[in-house]
């Protein structure tokens, strides 16, 4: 993914319509510490989630605030969210997604493609980041698949990166 293939005006960080048409009343917001109580039913309802300590959440939140955020519905619940950072490779500055999970029910309403917009955007914009690059195991092929449809390639394997499979480097 690079920025030059995107149109950053189409994502607002306000309540919106989501991708499906539905009203939804969800907002991408900067993700504060009290979020981090309310990550636990979104993380071991899915078995692809990797999860971290809340030690390293609160150095994404503190280090990279701009690049961790939440999807919330209008009475509070927290619906999923994203978590990046910033890092220098050969090419220059870059964003790698850390970890990017919508809670089971709320999935196939355009919220996790709100989140790496919004990410995307303020990568390339606010931070000027070259490129965004994530991680994710080979065999979660529906991820796999959403990021080849939201424009993201295999840049390289990684072998026995996870504990069960490679990671595509995307």
């Amino acid at each position: 993914w690079y920025p030059e293939d995107k149109i950053w005006d189409l994502v607002k960080m306000t309540p919106g319509k989501t991708r499906s048409g539905g009203s939804g009343g969800i907002t991408i917001r900067l993700m504060c510490a009290d979020d981090l109580t309310k990550l636990s039913p979104i993380n071991d309802a899915c078995k692809w989630t990797a999860t971290f300590s809340t030690s390293y959440y609160l150095t994404h939140i503190h280090r990279w605030p701009e690049l961790c955020l939440s999807a919330e519905s209008s009475d509070g619940e927290l619906m999923g969210y994203i978590i990046g950072k910033t890092d220098i490779g050969a090419e220059g500055l870059f964003v790698h997604v850390t970890a990017l999970t919508v809670k089971g029910e709320h999935r196939k309403r355009g919220i996790a493609s709100r989140l790496m917009s919004q990410l995307e955007m303020v990568g390339a914009n606010k931070l000027g980041a070259l490129f965004v690059d994530l991680f994710v195991k080979e065999i979660n092929t529906r991820a796999v698949n959403y990021y080849k449809g939201i424009g993201y390639v295999t840049s390289r394997v990684l072998s026995d990166y996870y504990d069960d499979c490679n990671a595509l480097d995307m």
